[in-house]
């Protein structure tokens, strides 16, 4: 980790300091609006936020109302659902993912924003630095750039002979995505003959899966983004289905049947995204809380999958996983 990473992490554990920091007392009743891009429901992506919430003090019903809004897969209704929020008259809004972070702040620049499961907010312009954000966004990173590359070098070990690699990503729209792409490739562009395939909607992603069938990769990578998260369980049966090993972002797609996972917790995220709304309801300014990055990233190996595809799992990778499931 560079340094000056290590630095924002030790200036960003004092979010996780008590509530008593902050004098000033918390309203009666306040109204969060919770915003993402692809649950059908919000418990299941919003549990542990809401669990959190309740060890800090806030019940529900007593203590805080919520305002939920899904684009349900639909990132272009982002924007709209934002706004009305907004006109909710909401005291913050906790966003789920960069586009949905981006919507809520074209949406306001007066309420607090804190986003949650994102790449680098500084990076797509939504705050000003790491450190100092500086407006009314802040919250929880979950992505470097060079996670893509340490996926393949895993999945490496797993297959040592693979030369050929199908990526999900999701297209060249931001710079940290850019980035993604432009990492993988200095380190291993040279060495495998890649493809690079960038659905956005469920017809693409039918298509993108024809024609890495056809191609017949020996293993593919799923890149972070919120389409594919909400699409995790599709992606895990294709795999599974045309027999390709693929490593993928986050925990939950192995939960769902995927293969491997590397990366932050997004249960994690949501967690400290608590813990910054509690900060802003009792008097601290977004502008001055440090969007922290991940400490840790974590692997996740569901060795049912891989004996399903007849593949036998190093001891080397089996034994830094974080998360076996079996």
């Amino acid at each position: 980790m560079h340094g000056a990473r290590r630095r924002l992490l030790i200036a960003s554990s004092a979010l996780l300091a008590p509530s008593a920091l902050f004098a000033q007392p918390r309203p009666k009743v306040v109204r969060i609006g919770l915003l993402g891009p692809t649950w059908s429901s919000p418990e299941p992506m919003w549990g542990s936020f809401r669990e959190a919430l309740r060890g800090f003090g806030y019940a529900e019903g007593r203590d805080v109302v919520f305002e939920s809004r899904s684009a349900r897969g639909e990132m272009a209704k982002l924007p709209e659902l934002a706004r009305e929020l907004v006109q909710r008259n909401v005291d913050v809004i906790v966003a789920g993912g960069t586009v949905s972070a981006e919507a809520a702040r074209a949406a306001t620049s007066t309420i607090p924003i804190v986003a949650h499961g994102v790449a680098d907010l500084a990076e797509s312009g939504l705050v000003a630095s790491l450190a100092r954000p500086g407006g009314n966004v802040t919250g929880v990173a979950v992505a470097f750039p060079e996670t893509a590359a340490k996926q393949m070098e895993i999945m490496l070990e797993v297959i040592p002979h693979g030369k050929r690699v199908a990526v999900l990503w999701p297209g060249p729209r931001t710079a940290f995505v850019q980035s993604m792409r432009k990492e993988l490739e200095a380190r291993v562009a040279s060495r495998f003959e890649l493809t690079w395939h960038a659905p956005r909607t469920q017809g693409e992603l039918q298509s993108a899966f024809r024609t890495i069938q056809g191609w017949r990769p020996d293993f593919m990578l799923v890149l972070s983004s919120p389409f594919f998260y909400g699409q995790r369980n599709e992606l895990a049966a294709f795999a599974a289905r045309a027999r390709i090993p693929a490593a993928y972002g986050f925990r939950e797609y192995v939960d769902a049947g995927g293969l491997i996972s590397y990366g932050a917790s997004l249960e994690g995220s949501l967690v400290r995204a608590a813990a910054y709304v509690d900060k802003i309801l009792r008097g601290a300014k977004p502008a001055d809380l440090p969007v922290e990055m991940p400490s840790k990233l974590e692997l996740a190996v569901n060795t049912k999958a891989a004996q399903a595809l007849d593949l036998r799992i190093p001891q080397s990778v089996l034994a830094r996983a974080d998360i076996l499931v079996r």
